[in-house]
């Protein structure tokens, strides 16, 4: 026996309904899922729907970590037409991040306040018919509508669909249906009926009935059942249908076939066969494009012998025609009626040549630069590309099978819906910008102006255009090349290049690969052939620049206006005048500046200055040029040429100077004028003699210049030049004083010769050379001091003066040979001086400084503030700054060290030189290296080694350009500084600067070697394999065929 055990039944949620757990009502009615017994802590999603006849509402998620019962409320809102509500709800455990169900449910609900309808199909005499058999003819029947509980929805529009289907052929299938006002009988019936023959085997229909609601048409019934038609047995028959390929006839498969791919004439044929004698049959076939019929015969006879039946189809099938179905169906004649053997269809894709180039008869390109913003910070530019197709007359023949009813004419209202179609159809997913550089730099961003149609029907036209945008391009001529420009020999290129008034064409130049080079005008046409073209445009207005120099003034310590060289001290010192040039205005170009200096006409000095094109405005190095005094004008020239060295224009400069004459000796007579302009003594030489006017005894005498005795002749013709007696040949002078020795009195003495009063005192020094009791004049009132009675001239006699001689001093009553004045024991000849004041003499005194310490002890006993020389240096301890160290007296600086040793006595912060360069090691950056004191900027390196003593960041520049090391990319190279791409190849240098996989461009073609496959070669860059003039035209191209297949698609006839 079995035995049933109830459970805990502890679910993980469940449904409750606040008015009934199995009832709804019409309106708004709460739902709540109550969610218990799971794990705290864990994630959850609770997945859950619900579904009545009004529609599906779901799925939706709540997700959720539990932490005790939950409860989620939710609102339902059921119709009058909602009998049942339906929900379904799973959970899921997602602690782990994946769905693992737990649990699932499903909940049905009731709606008693409904209209509950159901229908049937019924035949004549109101009985059940589905699904059982049913006679050839035609068959009366009715769809019997029930309402039940007494609900009938009176006044409700109703409306029932039905579909009849024979031997599952959908595609011929029959559709019907019946309307109707529901009235107050709870029973509807509805007449309909089936016409079949006797040749039909199965009957499907599929029915839905359909309510007009106030939310509008709703299905609540739905109805589907098989009947039995009689399926006699009927004639057979069979076809194939097949194409002359070459001269063999190929069968063809039903659907899709490849066998018309090009324009031509098409032979066909249906082969008809396996026919039954007696019965009449009949064959149609029709071919179909765009829904245009383009073939169609039908053949009807009877069938006498066995023989196979032939159709020959013939047909001329332009390049333009595209997705071609054929329709065959064979039938027999029975009872005057057709019934259908067999039916097949047939597609060819066919040419599909119906690109816009098929139909093009000309090709048109403007290719113009535009400048869009042009400042100090940036130049930017749009390349304008407009294209557009002439199209020929077959495309409007194609539009008319298209758009029309292939009559061969394309009216206004057929252009007008093939333009809306094509102009609505085309967009720019997917298309990319032709990739064109502009001085190398490729675009930013773009636009793409969508390609249209117009003019139709009249002569239509295919335009768009690309605009490629590049920001911030420097240089004053643009270029660009266009390579593998493929040219058909059935549609020329006519090319446009327009100038603007910003923009002007300055070089074009097309590349045919297979004749060579040629320089075209602005628009030219390119026939059948592989082209590249090379255009440079050059900037219509390229101002000047605008040239400033500028002098610095020492005064305001910076530059300013320029002023004369005038120099406001006498002196003979060079002064430096530092000038500096700025360049405004400056366009994106090289430039090339060279500037010279002329100094009172002469050639000073001259350099000269690249200026690249990245820069907006320059400064240039400062020069100097050094004037003095007698510098009379400086000039100076600039001049500024263009990328090309064409010449732009000239600045020249005049500055005026003092212009003082020389006058080395200073003697006030310029050197042109001084005859000695070294002597400031002399200027004037009258006789020409070589001796200054000043010092010519005969200035007017060209052969005598000295009369050394005063005689009147002069010393060439006079024999004894001194007047001494002694002839000038015997003449002797010790002292070489010009005083024999025999004359001079001081023979040994040469500032003393002469002793004029005999005193012993030559006369130079002698106070009163003509007396010889004096010589001497002491307080310089002109008596001598022998013969003077205050000799002194202090008031008091000599005789009564103690100390005759001393101006300070008259009396001495002790006799002691110390003046009163300064004697502090006077009258006491054993004593002078009273050192510590205390009333005992020194020489009696055995403390004379009264320091405490005897003299007999102390070091220094006249010195009260000094008793003891520890060093024995001879500097009391207490002065002594250094009293234990005998080299050492004094620390002026105060430093601890020693002035004796200490470098810098004066500097408190220096004593020691190491390197002995003047500057202290404390100061001194390097106290090791005399050939550096300073690092300015801090970097390690002594700024008479660093080149760059300022900068923290650089000390060395191994290639001399002006660029530190560190910062130079490529340090041993003087032309290169930078190496944007980090391809070790400088942007100087580096045709593709911005591409580290391309340093060369051996062709000028503006693609590197590397990714050139013909790097010699200007006009191929790419190996043969075809390609396109602008990326994105071939799909701008092939919008007419994408649109024509769309067109067969969604009119293929029978889908």
């Amino acid at each position: 026996y079995d035995i049933d055990l109830e459970g805990p039944c502890m679910v993980p949620f469940s449904l409750d309904n606040y008015d009934d757990e199995s009832i709804v009502n019409i309106g708004e009615n709460q739902f709540t899922w109550e969610i218990d017994n799971l794990d705290v802590g864990s994630n959850y999603t609770l997945e859950y729907y619900y579904s009545m006849n009004s529609g599906f509402y779901g799925w939706y998620n709540h997700d959720f970590t539990f932490n005790g019962t939950d409860f989620i409320d939710f609102t339902v809102n059921v119709t009058e037409w909602d009998c049942n509500v339906n929900f379904n709800a799973n959970i899921y455990n997602t602690t782990n991040g994946s769905m693992n169900y737990l649990y699932g449910n499903n909940w049905y609900f009731y709606n008693p306040d409904c209209y509950e309808v159901d229908y049937y199909a019924l035949d004549s005499d109101g009985d059940w018919i589905q699904y059982n058999d049913i006679d050839a003819g035609t068959t009366e029947l009715f769809w019997g509508i029930n309402y039940f509980n007494e609900n009938i929805p009176e006044g409700y529009e109703f409306e029932l669909e039905y579909q009849i289907i024979t031997d599952n052929d959908w595609s011929n299938s029959d559709q019907y249906s019946i309307s109707w006002i529901q009235d107050d009988n709870d029973i509807q019936q509805l007449p309909w009926n089936i016409t079949i023959n006797q040749f039909v085997c199965d009957i499907y229909v599929t029915s839905n009935l359909y309510v007009n609601t106030s939310n509008g048409w709703s299905s609540i019934r739905g109805n589907g059942f098989s009947l039995y038609a009689p399926c006699e047995e009927m004639p057979a028959g069979w076809y194939n249908f097949s194409t002359n390929d070459n001269g063999t006839w190929l069968d063809l498969d039903e659907g899709w076939n490849n066998m018309v791919q090009e324009e031509g004439d098409y032979e066909m044929r249906l082969e008809i066969y396996e026919l039954e004698v007696g019965i009449w049959y009949e064959m149609s076939v029709k071919a179909y494009m765009y829904e245009n019929v383009l073939y169609d015969e039908t053949l009807f006879w009877p069938v006498q012998d066995n023989s196979t039946v032939v159709i020959d189809i013939n047909m001329s099938i332009p390049h333009w025609y595209c997705g071609i179905s054929f329709e065959t169906k064979l039938s027999f004649e029975h009872e005057e009626e057709m019934y259908e053997v067999m039916t097949r269809d047939y597609y060819e894709q066919g040419p599909c040549q119906n690109d816009v180039s098929d139909f093009t008869e000309s090709f048109d390109v403007g290719l113009e630069l535009v400048l869009i913003n042009d400042n100090l910070y940036s130049q930017d530019y749009e390349l304008v590309i407009p294209f557009s197709y002439d199209l020929d007359d077959d495309f409007k023949l194609y539009l008319d099978a298209v758009f029309g009813n292939m009559d061969g004419i394309l009216n206004v209202s057929e252009a007008a819906m093939a333009e809306d179609a094509y102009n609505s159809y085309a967009d720019d997913d997917g298309d990319e910008a032709p990739e064109f550089l502009l001085n190398g730099w490729a675009f930013e961003s773009y636009r793409y102006d969508i390609p249209v149609l117009s003019n139709t029907s009249a002569t239509p036209i295919f335009t768009g255009s690309w605009i490629l945008e590049y920001f911030n391009i420097q240089g004053v001529e643009l270029s660009t090349t266009i390579t593998d420009i493929e040219v058909d020999d059935l549609v020329p290129w006519h090319f446009y290049i327009p100038e603007n008034n910003d923009i002007l064409v300055h070089s074009l130049e097309v590349t045919d690969n297979e004749n060579g080079s040629f320089v075209p005008s602005t628009e030219f046409n390119l026939v059948d052939g592989n082209y590249s073209i090379h255009i440079t445009w050059l900037l219509a207005n390229i101002p000047d620049p605008i040239l400033e120099l500028e002098q610095y003034d020492l005064v305001l310590e910076e530059f300013g206006q320029l002023t004369d060289v005038i120099e406001e001290t006498f002196n003979e010192t060079m002064t430096v005048h530092t000038f500096q040039i700025t360049l405004t205005n400056l366009s994106y170009q090289e430039y090339l500046v060279i500037y010279g200096v002329q100094v009172d006409g002469y050639d000073n000095d001259s350099w000269s200055h690249g200026i690249i094109e990245e820069h907006n405005d320059e400064v240039l190095p400062t020069f100097t040029v050094l004037t003095d005094i007698h510098t009379c004008n400086v000039s100076i020239s600039i001049e500024i040429y263009d990328r090309n060295e064409e010449y732009l224009l000239t600045q020249n400069y005049f500055l005026d100077g003092t212009c003082q004459p020389y006058d080395y000796d200073m003697d006030g007579i310029s050197d042109e004028d001084d005859a000695f302009p070294y002597d400031p003594t002399e200027w004037l030489d009258t006789d020409g003699d070589g001796v200054g006017d000043n010092s010519d005894a005969f200035p007017y005498d060209p052969t005598e210049w000295l009369d050394t005795d005063g005689d009147g002749v002069g010393n060439n013709n006079d024999t004894d030049d001194d007047n001494d007696g002694i002839g000038d040949e015997s003449d002797n002078d010790d002292d070489g004083d010009g005083i024999d020795n025999d004359n001079d009195a001081f023979p040994a003495d040469p500032n003393e010769w002469n002793d004029t009063d005999g005193d012993g005192v030559g006369d130079n020094s002698d106070v009163f050379p003509n007396n010889s009791t004096e010589w001497s004049d002491l307080d310089g009132d002109g008596i001598g001091d022998n013969s003077d009675d205050d000799a002194d001239g202090d008031g008091v006699p000599n005789d009564s003066d103690g100390l005759p001689l001393n101006p300070t001093e008259s009396s001495d009553s002790d006799n002691d040979g110390v003046g009163d004045n300064v004697d502090a024991f006077p009258n006491d000849s054993n004593e002078q001086y009273d050192t510590d004041g205390d009333g005992i003499g020194d020489n009696a005194d055995t403390d004379d400084d009264g320091d405490g310490v005897m003299d007999s002890v102390d070091a220094f006993p006249l010195d009260p503030s000094e008793t003891t020389d520890s060093d024995g240096d001879g500097v009391g301890d207490n002065t002594d700054a250094f009293p234990n160290d005998a080299s050492e007296r004094l620390d002026s600086d105060g430093d601890g060290v020693g002035d004796n040793s200490d470098e810098f006595p004066s500097d408190i912060n220096e004593w020691s030189d190491y390197d002995g360069d003047g500057v202290g090691d404390n100061s001194d950056a390097f106290p090791n290296d005399a050939s550096e004191r300073l690092d300015s900027d801090g970097d390690g390196v002594g700024d008479n080694t660093d080149i760059f003593p300022y900068d923290p960041l650089e000390t060395s520049d191994s290639d001399g350009d002006g660029v530190g090391d560190n910062t130079d990319e490529l340090p041993n190279d003087s032309t290169e500084q930078k190496d944007s791409d980090g391809d070790g190849v400088g942007d100087n240098s580096d045709a593709f600067p911005n591409d580290s996989t391309e340093d060369t461009d051996s062709d000028g073609d503006g693609v590197g070697d590397n990714s050139d496959d013909y790097p010699d070669d200007p006009v191929r860059t790419e190996k043969e394999e075809g390609g396109s003039f602008l990326p994105g035209f071939s799909s701008v191209m092939g919008i007419v065929s994408l649109l024509g297949a769309a067109i067969i698609v969604t009119g293929r006839r029978k889908e």
